[in-house]
């Protein structure tokens, strides 16, 4: 059973991988993929993406150390590393919908 297409939180964890990449304007991004823990949705994943720009870095560092991440150096987060240990918290995970460019929905994580 896939997550619907609404507004709501699931209790999660960070799993399997992370990576950066760059948005649409132009700034960093960091991507970590959770793992939903919640009844009927167990197992499931969604990205998390957060963006390091001047008005969004504090809160991407923040929501990061709400997962459990107790790193000072985000170079440790890159691709192949384990997140499932550098991030081993138990969280709740805010997902909301968003609309693509044609006009279709999907759930994006907050």
């Amino acid at each position: 059973m896939s997550l619907p297409v609404e507004k709501a939180t699931y209790r999660a964890r960070a799993s399997s991988s992370a990576g950066f990449g760059m948005s649409s304007k132009g700034n960093s991004q960091i991507a970590i993929d959770c793992e939903i823990l919640a009844d009927g949705f167990q197992g499931e994943r969604i990205a998390w993406v957060g963006t390091f720009s001047p008005n969004t870095t504090d809160r991407t560092i923040e929501s990061l150390q709400i997962m459990g991440w107790k790193g000072d150096d985000l170079a440790e987060l890159d691709a192949g590393c384990d997140v499932a240990r550098l991030m081993p918290d138990e969280f709740d995970l805010a997902c909301d919908i968003d609309v693509d460019q044609d006009g279709v929905e999907r759930l994006r994580a907050n």
